[in-house]
């Protein structure tokens, strides 16, 4: 099952929507990772088999990028 970690900017009330249509979700504000930087963030995803919902892409395919981790994925949140 894909375990979705949604970022800051993400409203956290998204968490019970998802749970509600069977998806597994949590947000950066209830593990404890509020205001933390990306990197925090991505390597909480990595070690807890998370996918990053963010409206950040470019910062986390930057670290991506960088730090040539493969195990996680982010994807990208647009406004309706």
């Amino acid at each position: 099952m894909t375990r979705l970690l949604l970022d800051e900017h993400i409203s956290p009330a998204l968490v019970r929507k998802l749970g509600e249509k069977g998806l597994y979700a949590e947000a950066v504000a209830h593990v404890g990772l509020s205001e933390e930087p990306d990197e925090h963030i991505w390597n909480y995803a990595l070690e807890h088999d998370f996918t990053v919902v963010t409206t950040d892409a470019r910062d986390f395919i930057r670290l991506l990028n960088v730090e040539k981790y493969t195990r996680a994925s982010s994807s990208s949140a647009r406004a309706a």
